[in-house]
């Protein structure tokens, strides 16, 4: 499992056992900006109850979310580019085995699996996820800068295959 896969295993919905999960995960990683905003995102939501977790984690995400986690509705809210874009996305994580799991594909968690899986993810997903990693970076950091999940959208910004043509927002 890649950093970006395991990035986006830390952006899906808090589960009990998913902490254990993850610094499990994290130690296969090499030393680096994933490693770290990985190990420090374990470090604090290990200090959250469960409740908490899932509070902060829907607060952030889901019920009127501070950055909704779907990139292409970052960019284009609800309509027909997004439509668009989705029946392209879709058909090539469908054929790279990506397990979407009840979610749109183009939310970050399936798109970052996606860019673990493939070497040739499809062109237009480059500046749409550009793009909308940051606006979700943007947001977090206005509405609430102590957020844990803030240093990994940094991480997944820095891990994109294309990271040379990105600028960091660490």
């Amino acid at each position: 499992m890649g950093a970006l896969s395991i990035i986006a295993e830390a952006l899906r919905y808090p589960a009990r056992d998913r902490l254990t999960s993850l610094q499990d995960a994290v130690t296969s990683l090499p030393r680096g900006a994933a490693r770290s905003a990985l190990e420090t995102f374990v470090e604090r939501a290990g200090t959250l109850t469960l409740v908490q977790w899932e509070e902060l984690y829907t607060r952030t995400f889901d019920l009127n979310p501070y950055a909704p986690p779907y990139v292409a509705y970052v960019i284009w809210g609800q309509g027909y580019n997004r439509g668009r874009f989705l029946t392209k996305l879709g058909p090539a994580m469908q054929a790279c085995g990506i397990d979407l799991d009840g979610e749109l594909p183009d939310h970050l968690v399936p798109i970052l699996r996606y860019l673990d899986q493939t070497t040739a993810p499809i062109v237009e997903l480059n500046p749409i996820l550009e793009l909308a990693l940051r606006s979700i970076h943007t947001r977090l950091q206005k509405e609430d800068p102590d957020n844990i999940y803030l240093g990994l959208i940094s991480a997944a910004i820095e891990e994109l295959p294309w990271q040379d043509d990105v600028i960091s927002l660490t």
